[in-house]
C-alpha cells in the first residue's frame, strides 16, 4: 500500500485529461469524416449501374462503416479514461481529506501511509479519564486507517477496471470481416460498461419531457458521445429533436445493414433487405435538391421493423401530419408509406410550411383474415403513438404556431381511435381517418376532441368499413349497428374522394381536367394545414 498511497497522495491525472481528449477528438474527427464520406462520397454515386459500381460502392461501405467503427471505439476508449480520472480524482480528494484531518487533530502519517495516534503520558494510565481519551485516539486512529485505505483501494480498483476495460476495446476490430465488425463493436462497448460497472445510461422513459430535460443537461461533449456509442437509444427517444434523432439512426441504419448481413436465415435476409431499401431511398431523397428535407426520426429493425421517417422538419414546420399505416404495413413496405406522405407534403406546402410524417412506431397486424379483425394491435400501439404525439410538442420550436393532424388509414385508424378515446386523448388538432374499419367509439364526440375536427374519407369500392366495421365500429344500444366514422350518425366530417377507387387510393396523385389533386388528397392538404373553407364535405360541419 505504501506505494499506492504516495503515488495517490501526490499523482497529478494531466495526463489523463491529455489523452482522454487526444481519443476524444480522434473519434470526432472519424465521425465528421464518416459523415462527409456518406453524403460527398458514396451519395453521389447511388444511381451509378454496372458491375464495377457495385464493387466500388462495396469498398465505398467498407470505408464508412471503419470510419464509423472508429469514432465508437476511439470514443468508448475516452469514456474509459474519463471514468478512471474521474473515479482517481474522487479517491485522491478522499485520501487527502482523511491525511489532512488526521494532522490537524495531531495524528501523523507516515509516508507509507501508516497512522499513529499522539501520545498521552503514561503516569496517568489508571485516571479514568486518561482511559476515556486513549479510547477515543484509538477509535480515531482506526478510523483514519480505515479511510486511508478505502481511497487507495478504491484508486487500485478504478485503474485495475481502467486497464481491463481498455482491453476489451480491441483495434483488430477495424479491420475485422465487415459482416462481424458491427457486432464486435457493441460487444467492445457492453464488455466495457461492464467491466466498469457503468448502469444504464439512456433513460427508457415514455416522457418526453422529462427525456428533453435529461438531453439539455448535456455537455455538447457528452451528447456526441452518446450519439457515437448508443445510436440505437438515442434515435428511438423521444422527446430528443428530429435533427439528433435523424443523426443518430442514419448511423444506427448503417450498423443495422452491417448486423444483417451476418444473418443467414430467412428472417435475416428479409430483414438486410428491408433495411437496405430504406437505406436506398433515404439516400434518393437526399439526393432530390428540391424535395423537403428528410428525417430517419425512428428505426427498429426487429420482427417486421418499424420506422418514423418525416418529409420536413416537424420541430419548425408550422403544419404537421402523423400518418399511421394499417394491416401488413411493415419496414419492407415502408416505401409506400412515404410516397403517401411526400405526396401530401407537396400538396399542404401550398399552404404554409408543412412537414408529413410516415409513423410505423407499433406493430401492425400481418393478415387482413388472421389478424385484423383483433384489438390487441390497436391496444399495444395506442401507448406508443400518444408518447410520440406529445413530444412533438416537447421538440417544436418554442414561439412558433404549431397545427397537429394525425391520420389514420385502415387498421391504422383503430389504433388512433384507441389512442384518442383513452385519457385525455391525442394532443392534436385534427383527427382524419380513411377507410376505417371503425375506431372503437361509436361517436366522434367520445375522441376527447370538438367533433368538427373529426374527418373521415371513405372512397368508391372501398370495402373495409363495411366489413371491418362489424369488428372495430361501436354502437351505443344492443339493437343499432355499429358506427363508423363515415356514416353520418358519427358525427365527423366526410370529406369528398372525388377520383378515388379502392382502399388504397386516398392518396393516389391523381389529376383532372382541371389540373387539381384528386379530392381526397385536396382535402387532406386543406385540413392539414386548418384551411377548412377549401374542405369539400359530403356531411357535416366545418369548424
Amino acid at each position: 500500500m505504501a506505494e499506492g498511497f504516495a503515488l495517490l497522495l501526490r499523482q497529478n491525472f494531466g495526463d489523463l485529461e491529455e489523452a482522454a481528449s487526444s481519443w476524444r477528438k480522434l473519434g470526432e474527427s472519424a465521425g465528421e469524416a464518416q459523415q462527409r464520406h456518406r453524403s460527398q462520397a458514396a451519395g453521389p454515386l447511388l444511381n451509378w449501374q454496372s458491375p464495377a459500381a457495385g464493387a466500388a460502392r462495396g469498398e465505398l461501405d467498407k470505408a464508412e462503416q471503419q470510419l464509423g467503427i472508429v469514432n465508437a471505439e476511439a470514443t468508448a476508449i475516452a469514456v474509459v479514461l474519463d471514468t478512471v480520472h474521474r473515479r482517481m480524482s474522487e479517491a485522491q480528494q478522499e485520501l487527502r481529506a482523511a491525511v489532512s484531518e488526521a494532522e490537524s487533530n495531531n495524528y501523523r502519517v507516515g509516508d507509507d501511509g501508516s497512522v499513529t495516534g499522539p501520545q498521552l503520558d503514561p503516569a496517568y494510565r489508571n485516571d479514568p479519564d486518561y482511559q476515556e481519551i486513549n479510547r477515543q485516539q484509538n477509535a480515531r486512529l482506526g478510523e483514519f486507517r480505515q479511510r486511508i485505505d478505502a481511497a487507495v483501494q478504491k484508486a487500485e480498483r478504478a485503474s485495475a477496471d481502467g486497464a481491463v476495460a481498455l482491453g476489451s476495446l480491441n483495434g483488430d476490430v477495424v479491420t475485422a470481416d465487415p459482416a462481424k465488425a458491427q457486432g464486435e463493436v457493441a460487444n467492445d462497448i457492453n464488455a466495457m460498461r461492464s467491466q466498469l460497472g457503468l448502469g444504464p445510461v439512456v433513460p427508457t422513459s415514455d416522457d418526453p419531457t422529462a427525456n428533453a430535460k435529461w438531453w439539455a443537461g448535456l455537455s455538447p461533449q457528452q451528447q456526441r458521445e452518446y450519439l457515437a456509442l448508443y445510436p440505437g437509444e438515442i434515435g428511438n427517444l423521444n422527446g430528443i429533436s428530429s435533427e439528433v434523432r435523424d443523426v443518430a439512426n442514419r448511423e444506427n441504419l448503417e450498423r443495422q445493414l452491417d448486423l444483417a448481413r451476418t444473418d443467414t436465415s430467412e428472417d435475416g435476409t428479409k430483414r438486410f433487405r428491408a433495411l437496405e431499401k430504406l437505406r436506398n431511398r433515404l439516400d434518393q431523397e437526399d439526393k432530390d435538391g428540391e424535395g423537403p428535407p428528410v428525417f430517419l426520426i425512428g428505426l427498429d429493425p426487429r420482427d417486421d421493423g418499424k420506422a418514423i421517417v418525416a418529409f420536413g422538419n416537424p420541430d419548425t414546420a408550422a403544419n404537421t401530419a402523423v400518418y399511421v399505416p394499417g394491416t401488413t404495413a411493415d419496414l419492407d413496405g415502408m416505401g409506400g408509406d412515404m410516397d403517401r406522405m411526400k405526396r401530401l407534403q407537396t400538396a399542404s406546402q401550398q399552404y404554409g410550411d408543412t412537414a408529413t410524417i410516415a409513423w410505423l412506431g407499433y406493430d401492425a397486424p400481418d393478415d387482413i383474415v388472421k389478424d385484423a379483425p383483433f384489438n390487441n394491435y390497436a391496444e399495444d400501439g395506442a401507448p406508443k403513438l400518444d408518447s410520440y404525439i406529445d413530444s412533438l410538442g416537447t421538440t417544436h420550436e418554442p414561439g412558433t404556431s404549431r397545427h397537429t393532424t394525425v391520420i389514420g388509414h385502415s387498421y391504422g385508424s383503430v389504433v388512433v381511435g384507441e389512442a384518442a378515446k383513452n385519457g385525455n386523448g391525442l394532443a392534436v388538432d385534427e383527427i382524419l381517418v380513411a377507410g376505417s374499419p371503425g375506431m372503437h367509439v361509436p361517436y366522434a364526440r367520445d375522441l376527447n376532441i370538438d367533433p368538427r375536427h373529426v374527418w373521415a374519407a371513405e372512397a368508391d369500392w372501398d370495402p373495409v368499413p363495411s366489413i371491418g366495421g362489424l369488428g372495430h365500429g361501436r354502437s351505443d344500444g344492443w339493437f343499432d349497428l355499429p358506427n363508423t366514422p363515415t356514416s353520418e350518425d358519427f358525427g365527423a366530417n366526410r370529406i369528398t374522394t372525388e377520383g378515388n377507387s379502392g382502399h388504397s387510393s386516398y392518396w393516389d396523385d391523381i389529376h383532372g381536367g382541371n389540373g387539381k389533386p384528386n379530392s381526397s388528397l385536396d382535402n387532406q392538404a386543406a385540413i392539414v394545414a386548418g384551411q377548412y373553407d377549401r374542405v369539400s364535405l359530403e356531411h357535416g360541419s366545418r369548424p
